[in-house]
């Protein structure tokens, strides 16, 4: 009797170990995922910070009198078609082109 008791403890205490390196590696596995995911999803968006700070400041060199902003301002503006990352992002984007183009 005194051995089967010790052995159902190891069992168990076999079964839980293997539920805790289980559990762990599946919380890795979500980290690192999320993290590289929202690593990307960063860059996106400071991108397209980016982009809108090159467009501003060609919408700013008008006031000055250069003309040179349409080919920078349009190349800025495609480039943020192409980098949506966020919601209502994309129909922020059309308003601004329909707005460039007019």
């Amino acid at each position: 009797m005194r051995g089967s008791v010790k052995s159902k403890i190891r069992a168990g205490s076999a079964f839980l170990f293997l539920l805790v390196m289980i559990s762990g590696g599946v919380s890795l596995y979500f980290i690192v995922k999320f993290r590289l995911e929202s690593k990307n999803l960063l860059q996106a968006n400071y991108k397209s910070i980016e982009y809108a700070h090159i467009m501003q400041r060609q919408l700013d060199s008008i006031e000055n009198g250069s003309q040179r902003f349409v080919d920078s301002f349009a190349i800025a503006l495609s480039r943020q078609e192409k980098n949506i990352t966020e919601n209502g992002e994309m129909e922020t984007t059309r308003g601004l082109r329909n707005a460039f183009q007019q």
